[in-house]
């Protein structure tokens, strides 16, 4: 980042990809349609987040381009959760 006054915030995320889920399927539903998951690395730049919220318009710059790791996994390679 260009500098730490953007109050820069590291965070780890999941994230899941699915299959195609019909219209209106209940969230208990949903998890028989995710095939993937995957770790996301954002990243958010906290001191810019307020002006853009403001605007009504979202987060645009102070939300950079984030990463995903090289792999994925199955849910059944995680087991009982």
């Amino acid at each position: 980042m260009p500098t730490i006054e953007h109050g820069i915030d590291f965070e780890g995320e999941l994230g899941v990809i699915v299959d195609h889920v019909p219209m209106g399927t209940c969230a208990t539903d949903a998890t028989k349609h995710i095939r993937l998951i995957v770790k996301i690395n954002d990243c958010s730049l906290r001191a810019i987040a307020p002006i853009e919220m403001a605007t009504g318009f979202g987060w645009v710059q102070a939300k950079p381009a984030c990463s995903m790791v090289p792999f994925a996994v199955t849910p059944d390679e995680l087991g009982e959760v």
